[in-house]
């Protein structure tokens, strides 16, 4: 079981769970979130889509490292396999309604979709680590099938998830050469250049998509004052986590490099980072002062400031790539 809490604010729920499951198969955490790209699509209405990742986890997992995800429409199936995991593999990450967890905020008051880690079977009861709300102790058997339920209700097509992890005898951390593969994979992603044979993505990829994601965000300030403020609170608040996503993806590219090429400068990540982060809270800021639509100017000045640091990653990725492969060829 997981020594203690996964705390870090760079992760979400989902990230978190499957960050403690890593760790306990000897996983470095660094080498989990590298995936820094950009995809951005605009859909029906007011909503879009904004991701930092151009790979499923599936795929980004090595093959000393297995991955296993489930789905169930049954839940009598799904806590069935989770209590035989919990005998034969150990904690399993489980998708939940935080609606039905008394120790969250949106405990009988918001529909939220959550996972845990639920590590251990006690009885009618089972142990669970809740890393996002930093909760560690005991759910009953009835509580867990009510949060289950209450996510097939509102979430999802009515599926539940179930994830584990299992890294073979002969695993080993990331080499010099795959770390070159992984920096060379985030600077083709942000370029533009498709990993992902998909046709149903039609928006943008990599640094092309900024300039259309700028105009996105300015035409929603630009609009607020002509919508209901439950409505605009709404939609910056998508923009505000789609951004720390963006934030944090970058940090997190950073934090694998800074552990296995530590001799290079990869600070220019850190400043990306930080673009992001000052957005999304200008944007917080904005909406409960009530003064987003006077900060227009400012709001575009700092996502001009984006573009820069993201075009400057790019020329210093390049310069990284030619390095990596020097030394490797030394």
């Amino acid at each position: 079981m997981s020594s203690s809490l996964i705390k870090d604010h760079s992760l979400n729920c989902f990230q978190t769970v499957i960050t403690s499951l890593a760790i306990q198969q000897g996983i470095p955490k660094e080498e989990i979130w590298y995936q820094c790209g950009l995809y951005f699509d605009i859909k029906d209405g007011i909503n879009f889509l904004l991701d930092p990742k151009y790979k499923t986890i599936h795929s980004q997992f090595k093959n000393d490292i297995n991955f296993y995800s489930q789905d169930y429409a049954l839940l009598d199936k799904c806590i069935e396999s989770v209590d035989k995991l919990l005998v034969s593999h150990g904690p399993v990450a489980l998708t939940v309604d935080a609606f039905e967890l008394d120790y969250t905020v949106s405990y009988k008051n918001l529909n939220l979709d959550h996972f845990i880690e639920v590590y251990e079977k006690e009885g009618e009861a089972y142990k669970i680590f809740d890393h996002y709300y930093h909760f560690e102790g005991k759910i009953t058997r009835e509580n867990l099938v009510k949060a289950m339920e209450s996510y097939q209700a509102n979430f999802n097509n009515a599926i539940l998830q179930l994830y584990f992890i299992k890294a073979k005898a002969n695993f080993k951390g990331l080499t010099q050469k795959e770390i070159l593969l992984i920096v060379a994979e985030n600077y083709n992603a942000m370029l533009g250049i498709r990993t992902i044979k998909n046709k149903d993505l039609k928006g943008y990829f990599g640094i092309q998509g900024l300039p259309p994601l700028k105009d996105r965000l300015l035409l929603t300030i630009r609009d607020g004052d002509n919508k209901e403020y439950e409505q605009f609170e709404d939609e910056i608040g998508h923009w505000f986590n789609s951004l720390k996503d963006f934030s944090n993806s970058r940090l997190n590219f950073y934090r694998l490099l800074e552990k296995h090429i530590p001799s290079h400068d990869t600070s220019f990540l850190i400043t990306a980072s930080h673009s992001w982060s000052s957005l999304s809270n200008m944007l917080l800021k904005g909406l409960h002062t009530n003064k987003l639509t006077q900060m227009y100017e400012r709001i575009e000045k700092k996502f001009n400031k984006i573009i820069q640091c993201e075009h400057d990653n790019l020329v210093r990725l390049s310069t990284l790539i030619v390095d990596l492969e020097r030394n490797l060829n030394e």
